[in-house]
């Protein structure tokens, strides 16, 4: 038996790393150690009602204080020449190279998806169910719920179009339904959204990796989405909100696509091509 704290007055962290270490006893006759767990962080646990909750307050805040998405375009605006960095090179190039990066990620979820039925059931590092997370992410958040909803349903003006920066539109605040854009609209920024599905790629990777990759994606996603603010594109609200999107399509799909259940796919696939291969249809 594990050994339990002693006197009631022994602080119940004591307690705790007690219960978790092994009796001499217990080593003695073979068990092996009880590895002491680190509890969980609530947000790390179940993140939805988190990120839930943090879209509702970008939300909030914006609608309450919009004047912040006009100030912080302001600092990017100069009067009599609009946005000029949309006319830098390195900054323009910063775009080619973000639709780069969603292309080959894109591309190699698309590949661990197909491996499989090219190759006589072989499954690349990128196993199908990794492939059809990614691939799915992208679809139903950039895709679906950012482009072919929000932006050619919420009709918001671009800041460049808008009367404050010497455009002739009205300006609405987030979640406003407006007549001021027809389609492909500001809310919600599409490249914002796409640069943050690429960390679609942590959820498949593995831990040791993830860390590291998800501060870098984050530093990526960051520096795409401030290149939209300062070319005029879209408003802060606008990427801070697509990222928020994006992560809850990530966090939805993640219990559907990976885990056991995915493995439970992947296994099921490999088994029915494995019959197909031997000539048995079923």
């Amino acid at each position: 038996m594990a050994i339990r704290g002693g006197g009631s007055n022994e602080p119940g962290r004591a307690r705790r790393s007690q219960a978790l270490m092994p009796t001499t006893e217990g080593l003695a006759a073979g068990a092996a150690p009880r590895p002491y767990r680190r509890h969980r962080r609530p947000c790390a646990a179940q993140p939805l009602p988190w990120l839930i909750l943090a879209l509702a307050l970008v939300s909030g805040f914006f609608l309450a204080v919009p004047q912040v998405d006009i100030a912080a375009s302001g600092l990017f605006y100069v009067p009599g020449a609009g946005f000029p960095a949309s006319d830098v090179a390195v900054l323009e190039g910063l775009r080619d190279v973000a639709s780069l990066l969603v292309v080959l990620v894109c591309a190699a979820g698309l590949a661990g998806l197909a491996a499989p039925f090219v190759s006589r059931g072989r499954f690349l590092a990128l196993r199908p169910h990794q492939g059809l997370y990614i691939l799915a992410v992208f679809a139903l958040g950039p895709g679906l719920l950012v482009n072919a909803v929000l932006k050619n349903t919420v009709g918001r003006a671009r800041p460049r179009e808008i009367v404050a920066f010497g455009g002739d539109a009205s300006f609405s605040p987030v979640w406003t339904i407006s007549d001021a854009c027809a389609s492909n609209c500001s809310f919600v920024s599409g490249e914002g959204a796409s640069a943050m599905a690429l960390m679609a790629l942590v959820f498949v990777l593995p831990r040791a990796f993830r860390r590291r990759a998800g501060l870098a994606i984050l530093a990526v996603a960051a520096l795409l989405s401030a290149n939209r603010v300062a070319f005029g594109g879209h408003f802060l609200s606008d990427t801070l909100i697509s990222w928020l999107l994006v992560l809850l399509v990530m966090i939805v799909l993640r219990p559907l696509l990976l885990g056991h259940r995915g493995r439970a796919m992947d296994a099921a696939l490999a088994k029915r091509l494995k019959r197909k291969a031997a000539g048995d249809p079923g």
